[in-house]
């Protein structure tokens, strides 16, 4: 039994009761620092709240200065985060935090991809009760939305984000390859990626991979790439290994190891038969 929630809570299928009562990453954004808007024309108010008159709207992509956070919060789709006075275009105002991107990235294109979290899902099976999150990415160019895609994301809005940008890794046809890491930091915490291709300015999600360990047991799923594997130029290998950690030795002892073969046609990743 402790085996099978140590590995739940690699997988991030389980989080801390407690990290639901600390505050979101969205209480961290800092005065005097700009940011990008999110969403598509956002409402600047007076005050902070959704019923204050909307002093003018901004575009996706703008950025936005902010110049303090307000002690009112508000809750959207599960996402809850505080008002911000920001200054835009030499006018003050405020916005609420959920519309503002948790980061931006430029891509080779000239496109900008923005990403933060869209919404909660609560779903119920019995006496229990599952939070997902799902995180938003936004395809912009020139304040105008290319092409949106939702992803579900892995742990709780305290745990880690960082995205990494990386060239096609001998993948023809896409111009990048886009990794987002989740990460709670600890042993036993959430810790997985989540890669996306970007091809011919459109987003593809591939399956979620899941690592990490609660000593002594531990798993770890990644993809071997063509400018690895030296093989064909659209062929992935996922490899799965998990096991546990010898006492005496600290050498891993392995209790599953599989290699599965994917082809990249474009879309989606297709199974190769053995």
């Amino acid at each position: 039994m402790i085996r099978l929630l140590s590995l739940l809570f690699i997988l991030g299928l389980l989080s801390p009761l407690s990290a639901q009562n600390t505050p979101s990453i969205y209480y961290n954004f800092l005065p005097g620092q700009s940011y990008v808007l999110m969403a598509d024309k956002v409402n600047l108010r007076q005050k902070p709240s959704l019923q204050a008159k909307v002093l003018q709207k901004a575009p996706i992509g703008s950025s936005v200065q902010i110049i303090s956070k307000s002690e009112k919060t508000l809750s959207l789709k599960g996402i809850a985060a505080p008002w911000y006075f920001v200054l835009y275009k030499g006018q003050k105002a405020f916005v609420w935090g959920g519309l503002l991107a948790l980061g931006q990235e430029s891509l080779k294109d000239g496109s900008q991809l923005l990403y933060g979290y869209e919404r909660l899902e609560v779903v119920k099976q019995g006496q229990i009760e599952n939070r997902q999150f799902w995180l938003g990415l936004r395809l912009i160019q020139n304040h105008k939305e290319i092409q949106h895609l939702a992803v579900k994301a892995m742990g709780n809005l305290q745990t880690g984000l960082a995205l990494r940008l990386d060239d096609n890794r001998g993948v023809e046809q896409l111009e990048q390859i886009i990794e987002l890491s989740f990460s709670d930091g600890y042993c036993g915490g959430t810790n997985g990626i989540q890669t996306v291709f970007l091809q011919k300015q459109r987003l593809y999600a591939l399956p979620p991979l899941y690592s990490g360990s609660d000593l002594p047991v531990f798993q770890h799923q990644y993809f071997v790439y063509p400018k690895e594997h030296q093989k064909s130029a659209n062929l992935l290998i996922f490899k799965h290994e998990s096991g546990e950690y010898d006492d005496t030795t600290g050498q891993p002892q392995y209790d599953e190891q599989s290699s599965t073969d994917y082809l990249w046609n474009g879309r989606v990743l297709l199974p190769l038969k053995p």
